[in-house]
């Protein structure tokens, strides 16, 4: 049995909403999983809905930020030495 007090409970009731107009998920009565570990619920009308995820927003990882960051730091700073002395600016 779990421990109430080490569970975090997320509430996703609001992210479960049909994309289709006018259908509702009432009174759920079952889940199940595909061969393709795709997710289903079931409601007590009989409706039969799969649960999509929201891809998460593609982000660089921290090694590429960081060459990022030294290329733009290395642009900005050869600008400023092309002169041959330090722009003051």
């Amino acid at each position: 049995m779990l421990d109430p007090q080490t569970v975090e409970v997320v509430p996703r009731t609001s992210q479960l909403s049909p994309a289709s107009g006018g259908e509702t998920i009432d009174r759920i009565v079952g889940f199940g999983e595909d061969g393709f570990g795709e997710l289903y619920v079931v409601d007590l009308d009989g409706e039969v809905f799969r649960i999509q995820t929201v891809p998460p927003v593609p982000t660089l990882p921290t090694w590429a930020a960081s060459l990022l960051a030294a290329l733009l730091m290395a642009a900005v700073l050869g600008r400023r030495f092309e002169s041959g002395r330090p722009d003051q600016s």
